[in-house]
């Protein structure tokens, strides 16, 4: 996966690492990460998706390519200590392997995980979303992505080529 930020730096998700180009220096940055996750480092991840949210802080969805799955799969990157950190959540909450993220167009900050989709607000506030359980449950755990339109509908790709479109404000379908 890809991201430019717009400071110019790109973020290149790969097996197990996770770079840093930063065109001013000319100069990559490796962050590992598997201790973040509580995999060993001969265990195959990867970076699926690269975000920012609104104030600008960099999230990295990380998931397994083979094996049991990820309990931790948020990170993000601390600018002040130029390193990645794993994203905190509650007990009450598992968010697994994270697959796809993206923004709202109230600035909300939202990933697609295999235990089902979630929201950080702009105060860092994380919430499971259970609007769309039941296609959940439904597809299983693959999805194929998750797009905020300019409207304000979510609209997330399910197995078997289904679409869903949510309306975030009423919560009609």
């Amino acid at each position: 996966s890809l991201f430019e930020q717009p400071n110019g730096n790109i973020w290149v998700g790969g097996v197990s690492a996770l770079n840093r180009y930063d065109p001013v220096t000319k100069v990559f940055h490796r962050y590992e990460y598997n201790h973040l996750i509580d995999q060993p480092l001969n265990v195959e991840t990867g970076i699926l998706a690269i975000n920012s949210d609104a104030k600008g802080r960099m999230y990295f969805g990380v998931r397994l390519n083979r094996g049991e799955g990820v309990t931790h799969g948020l990170l993000y990157y601390d600018e002040k200590a130029d390193s990645l950190k794993r994203f905190e959540y509650p007990d009450s909450l598992v968010i697994g392997e994270v697959f796809q993220t993206g923004l709202d167009k109230f600035g909300d900050f939202w990933f697609l995980s295999n235990t089902g989709l979630f929201k950080i607000d702009q105060s860092g506030n994380l919430e499971k979303f259970h609007g769309l359980d039941d296609e959940f449950k439904e597809a299983g755990p693959f999805y194929a992505g998750i797009h905020f339109d300019k409207v304000g509908f979510l609209w997330i790709g399910l197995r078997n080529y289904r679409l869903c479109r949510f309306d975030l404000k009423t919560g009609e379908r």
